[in-house]
């Protein structure tokens, strides 16, 4: 999927190619990452040299090298991921933000967002066995579909790499869930990840111990679905983010879930309910307290999950690191009053 043109770029080079060798060109690639070789730093992704530097941003979906303390190089082509050919990335997709240096002839990173391939996977759980919370204890294991002889489709097995490391197992809400002792069978899902095409060890769904064959390995595996019954905090309420994206210049949206305290069975029996009070954005920027409110809504009738959605232009074009985000009981409570908050969420900030 590629993301954007620089249609900016594209006039330089076929409008003004001599002002092409004083101002810097925008790239960005998208494609397989062919070789890394780190004694020159050059990355090579669709036939094209890029150079990688100690100040190019090395991420996956799930984290980035720095936050990792790898090494670039163990980074790029260190240990291979489970059920793949070649080490690290290699063979995987890169997408490169950069700019091409004419001096020295050759694209230069400063962003490569990496993952071992684009697979995803929306589909229906047709076998599980579950004893922990991730359904990743021994003996455990989730198949989806069916395979071409009829039988129990692939497993999806969670990624412990720390490059592409799998979080907790979560429904649409966001919130962690316990899936221990709950039989799936039937419930749609959303998983990103890779299929490997090399055969692993997996749970045999038909008897004890394990066979080898191909599986879906994920870094994100969702239920699709709001299921109040399987959260891990029931007895508190809570509110998360998944969504804070300030645009430059032009907006800033947060989007997440709120959810009340719940019984064993995921039915309300708190004070208030998901639409009670007001979520509450809230930064400091030039020693200034910034607050924008907005009200939850349920999710379903009678479910004890809101999901909000506070969007507002920021003052002074100013968008802040991170941001905390309280669900209070009016837009002018103090803090002390959240019913539960949420602290420090980094903003994805966006000059487009």
């Amino acid at each position: 999927m590629f993301k954007h043109v620089f249609l900016a770029a594209a006039a330089v080079v076929f409008c003004a190619p001599a002002l092409a060798q004083a101002v810097p060109i925008a790239v960005e690639l998208e494609g397989v990452i062919e070789d890394y070789d780190h004694p020159t730093r050059t990355l090579t992704v669709m036939g094209t040299r890029v150079e990688i530097r100690d100040s190019t941003v090395l991420r996956s979906p799930t984290t980035t090298r720095a936050a990792t303390g790898l090494g670039i190089n163990t980074w790029m082509k260190g240990n291979r991921f489970n059920g793949r050919v070649r080490n690290g990335f290699l063979d995987g997709t890169a997408i490169v933000i950069g700019v091409w240096d004419e001096a020295l002839r050759r694209i230069v990173a400063t962003e490569v967002t990496m993952e071992p391939s684009e697979n995803v996977n929306l589909s229906v759980i047709t076998g599980s066995f579950c004893t922990t919370a991730n359904c990743d204890g021994a003996g455990d294991f989730v198949r989806t579909a069916t395979k071409p002889d009829g039988s129990l489709g692939p497993a999806l097995i969670p990624i412990r790499d720390p490059r592409l490391a799998a979080g907790s197992v979560n429904d649409e809400s966001g919130f962690a869930i316990s899936l221990a002792g709950v039989n799936l069978n039937g419930t749609p899902f959303a998983a990103e990840g890779y299929y490997g095409p090399v055969d692993v060890a997996v749970t045999n769904p038909n008897g004890p111990g394990t066979v080898l064959e191909k599986a879906f390995h994920y870094f994100i595996f969702d239920l699709v679905g709001y299921f109040p019954e399987l959260l891990i905090t029931k007895n508190a309420r809570e509110v998360n983010v998944f969504r804070a994206q300030c645009r430059v210049g032009k907006d800033f949206e947060v989007r997440g879930h709120v959810h009340t305290t719940v019984t064993a069975a995921g039915l309300g029996n708190d004070t208030i309910q998901p639409t009670s009070g007001v979520v509450q954005v809230q930064y400091t920027v030039n020693n200034v307290l910034r607050r924008f409110s907005a009200p939850a809504t349920a999710v379903d009738v009678g479910s004890p999950i809101g999901g909000y959605r506070v969007f507002f232009t920021p003052p002074g074009n100013t968008c802040p690191q991170t941001i905390n985000v309280r669900w209070l009981p009016t837009a002018t409570s103090a803090n002390t009053a959240a019913y539960a908050s949420t602290i420090n969420y980094p903003v994805e900030i966006r000059v487009n």
